[in-house]
């Protein structure tokens, strides 16, 4: 369906000023995931609990961190009767944790589920702006709230076709249909094949402009280039091997090759050789090796941190 006809349709009737959401009896979960981050995690959770919108549970998935996380963790859910603290027992990565997340949130018989990373400070009316535009549009959508600070919006909420996993908002039917988070990705392009599936299955994906999340993801590795008088910047590879590897690897996994977009892809990631071996030949070893594992669909966790 056009982007056009998908928002006249889910926008239909006069948008109300109030939502009443006292009327939505539903279970709704929080999950967020988390390694060696426990300063972020705390303000993260800070956050969450001083949400305008009460949250039923705040699960937390910890990928075996080594830095005090899982004391605090232990204090904190003795706390808040809200947060309950689930621990890996090794680094799962991020596809991992919200695999690991969302099917237990699932099974507990979540209704909905809003997840992100550990370096995600939602505003307060975050999640009830996010809500009410859900209760006012398509109940069996997934929602995006605005973790990158987007202001290309010509209504409240605008239809996407990709997304991160930060303030990515699932029903319990969208998970019925079409499963978890790929766990064997480890981190990169699980949030992208998620929202493939979900499209693929017949849901809408909305981005919601004011459920606003402040997010502290590192910047890209970047370097400015002159071609004679002209700058330009270049995103370069990742500066740690192992994330370069699973960024070039799942790249690839991610569509099968019948798919018109894996040949794409391939041009994309011969891109990133030639990258390589301009500006960081020191990763064309572990580029290669990505780019091999994703041709020949290997997947897991195959390069540690």
């Amino acid at each position: 369906m056009p982007y056009e006809n998908r928002l006249n349709h889910v926008m239909n009737g006069k948008r109300r000023k109030e939502v009443n959401m006292d009327n939505i009896r539903e279970k709704g979960y929080v999950i967020v995931v988390t390694y060696n981050r426990k300063e972020k995690l705390e303000k993260c959770i800070d956050c969450l609990l001083n949400q305008t919108y009460s949250i039923s549970k705040i699960l937390i998935i910890d990928n075996a961190s080594t830095d005090g996380t899982d004391i605090f963790l232990k204090q904190i859910s003795k706390q808040y009767p809200s947060i309950f603290y689930y621990r890996n027992k090794e680094n799962e990565g991020g596809a991992g944790g919200f695999d690991k997340g969302i099917r237990l949130a699932y099974e507990e018989g979540a209704d909905w589920i809003w997840g992100m990373d550990d370096d995600a400070f939602p505003e307060k009316n975050a999640l009830y702006n996010l809500l009410s535009c859900r209760s006012e549009n398509s109940l069996k959508d997934a929602y995006w709230s605005n973790p990158n600070n987007d202001m290309d919006f010509e209504k409240s909420i605008k239809y996407v076709n990709s997304w991160m996993f930060v303030g990515f908002f699932l029903t319990r039917e969208i998970v019925q249909s079409i499963g978890f988070p790929r766990k064997d990705f480890f981190i990169y392009y699980d949030d992208y094949e998620y929202a493939d599936r979900i499209i693929a299955n017949g849901f809408n994906i909305w981005k919601v402009k004011d459920s606003v999340i402040k997010h502290q993801d590192a910047a890209s590795n970047k370097r400015c280039i002159y071609l004679g008088n002209i700058k330009k910047e270049v995103i370069l590879l990742p500066e740690q091997k192992w994330k370069t590897y699973y960024l070039v690897r799942n790249d690839l996994l991610r569509h099968a090759q019948k798919d018109r977009r894996y040949y794409q892809t391939i041009f994309r990631n011969i891109r990133r050789i030639i990258k390589a071996i301009l500006f960081c030949p020191n990763q064309l070893g572990i580029v290669i090796k990505g780019f091999y594992h994703g041709l020949t669909g290997k997947s897991g966790k195959r390069v540690l941190p």
